[in-house]
């Protein structure tokens, strides 16, 4: 975190299909100045559970079109067609610093970071497990 150490207290901002009619927000706890805590190297080890339901996977600029999901239970890699691209189902993960355990006023995000409905798609069991940077620094 490019920040005053004292400064920092950051958290995770978790939103699944923004801008759609079946958004969801989720956040992490922040995490600041602490004993045992690195408040410049956080880590945000949460998991989100997003239940995927049918009319999400149905929103399409056309609604005739099959659904991503449904298409590809037989096929766990394959091209996303253009109309499967335009689904948004992205998943978008924004680091925040919020006001600082010792008053300092925040700093607003940070940096983004987008998993593409499609990188779910060809994950393995549609679960990804990994550690990313969000931001610079």
């Amino acid at each position: 975190i490019p920040l005053p150490k004292s400064d920092a207290a950051t958290y995770v901002k978790v939103v699944y299909g923004k801008g759609s009619e079946h958004e969801t927000t989720f956040y992490t706890g922040t995490v600041v100045d602490y004993p045992g805590y690195d408040a410049l190297n956080p880590m945000f080890d949460c998991v989100f559970h997003v239940p995927v339901t049918s009319a999400m996977l149905r929103q399409t600029s056309s609604p005739k079109k099959k659904s991503a999901l449904g298409s590809s239970m037989s096929k766990s890699i394959r091209k996303l067609s253009e109309v499967e691209k335009r689904i948004n189902n992205d998943i978008e993960f924004t680091l925040v610093d919020t006001e600082g355990a010792n008053g300092t006023a925040g700093h607003g995000e940070l940096g983004t970071m987008v998993v593409t409905h499609e990188d779910l798609l060809r994950a393995y069991r549609h679960t990804i497990t990994a550690t990313r940077s969000i931001g610079e620094g």
